[in-house]
């Protein structure tokens, strides 16, 4: 009896301590497994953008018909895009609530969209867009925060709300809605977008690898005419669709020139005073535009071996001050020799004058397809056909969103592009429901969904 008692006591000496070594060895065996997980996260991190996407509504009720104006043709818009983001959520096939997927996809990356409707009101999208592994600070986000132009009207409010969920910041001052997106840092349901990257398909003709297109005019009738005749004549005869074109659209540029030159709104001086200021920014930001194309055309590198960066600049308009304006913005992106093609179209503009920007200058009373085809043919002739090549049209809006901080702002290796469409009342352009519509489809198709 006391050989077995002093057995069992043995025995219940030694399990304790087998059990804690092996538990020991296990959970040794947990932190490294743990530890390569983290690693391999950590990898995957750095291959992938997180966008935070807001709303911002702005309201200029000092105006007698704002709330009009605003509540009609604004909220269809808006209602419109949220309606299509939340459906792709739900039902969507291209939608992967994967979060560990790396950056690959066939569809475009838009990060951001704004759409300018009329004086009275401005509904916009705004992405703040960051690789995971480099979460911005509260004070990164601050800047880019502040970067987004701040109305200059009497009243004017503006109120966030996240385009994945139903959460709304509310109605608050410039201050108090910093600070509240602080504090949240993400909205309350922790939403995020993870955008893709475009896979290039293989064994195009030369095509455009970037191609901005800028209206140094502001000339809005042609608004419209220029994003159908970009879209329709010179992207469809590079046969590339819409899903394999990183970004489509516009440039416009308030100018001196334009205000000066009587623009609709010249007896208001609120409107002036606005576009003096937004003149200004288009200016400051020209530099940082330019390092975003040129980011982009880097980003795409691997992807576009021994190819040229080709921008397209078309322009209603060779006054001076316009020109001026965009010689530096010219030069910049063609520091490292990629190519820069001017396009003038209609009877106010002079070669002589556009060709201070470039050497590459291409005339046409219109925008037709004779048009299209010397274009096609100088970039196939200053590229080297025939070769692949990805499509990037990327565009900014004059009197949407920002143009300086967010394209500075960017962790490296990384590129945000902004894509903006303005979105006028009913009746001044025929195409707007259209081109909103293929900029929402465009922006569904591009993003990545992922729950926390």
């Amino acid at each position: 009896m006391t050989k077995k008692i002093k057995y069992m006591t043995i025995v219940a000496a030694i399990v304790p301590i087998a059990l804690f070594v092996s538990g020991a060895v296990m959970l040794g065996v947990g932190i490294a497994k743990f530890s390569r997980s983290q690693n391999n996260k950590d990898v995957m991190a750095t291959t992938k953008i997180i966008t935070y996407f807001f709303t911002v509504d702005s309201m200029l009720i000092s105006y007698a018909d704002a709330q009009r104006n605003f509540s009609g043709a604004a909220s269809i818009l808006r209602d419109k895009i949220f309606d299509a983001l939340l459906l792709n959520a739900k039902n969507g096939p291209q939608v992967s609530r994967n979060v560990e997927a790396p950056l690959s996809s066939n569809k475009p990356t838009v990060l951001g969209i704004s759409s300018s409707l009329n004086w009275n009101g401005v509904i916009a999208m705004v992405a703040m867009s960051y690789a995971e592994s480099d979460a911005p600070s509260k004070q990164q986000l601050v800047d880019d925060l502040n970067a987004i132009p701040q109305t200059k009207t009497i009243n004017t409010f503006r109120r966030f709300k996240c385009l994945l969920c139903d959460w709304t910041m509310g109605d608050y001052s410039s201050a108090d809605r910093l600070a509240l997106l602080i504090m949240q840092m993400r909205c309350k349901n922790s939403c995020r977008i993870h955008t893709l990257a475009t896979t290039v398909p293989q064994g195009l003709p030369c095509k455009v690898d970037i191609a901005v297109v800028f209206d140094g005019s502001f000339a809005v009738p042609y608004l419209c005419e220029e994003c159908l005749y970009v879209e329709k004549e010179l992207i469809d005869r590079w046969k590339i669709s819409a899903d394999e074109t990183e970004v489509l659209l516009e440039i416009s540029q308030y100018t001196p020139a334009i205000i000066a030159g009587g623009f609709k709104y010249s007896n208001n001086s609120e409107v002036i005073d606005e576009l003096r200021r937004r003149c200004s920014m288009f200016n400051k930001g020209l530099g940082s535009i330019a390092n975003s194309v040129k980011r982009l055309g880097e980003n795409l590198a691997d992807r576009r071996p021994n190819l040229k960066l080709v921008t397209l600049f078309i322009t209603f308009s060779s006054d001076i001050e316009d020109v001026t304006d965009a010689v530096a913005f010219a030069k910049k992106l063609q520091t490292n020799g990629d190519v820069l093609i001017v396009i003038g179209v209609g009877s106010k503009v002079n070669q002589s004058v556009l060709a201070d920007m470039s050497s590459n200058v291409v005339m046409s009373d219109n925008l037709d397809l004779a048009l299209a085809n010397k274009v096609n043919s100088m970039i196939c002739e200053l590229q080297g056909a025939p070769t692949a090549a990805p499509v990037a049209v990327t565009s900014m809006d004059g009197h949407s969103i920002p143009f300086a901080a967010p394209f500075d702002g960017l962790v490296s290796g990384l590129c945000m592009c902004l894509v903006s469409l303005t979105c006028r009342s009913v009746g001044v352009c025929p195409e707007t429901d259209r081109q909103c519509q293929y900029l929402i489809d465009s922006a569904v198709g591009s993003a990545e969904l992922a729950a926390n």
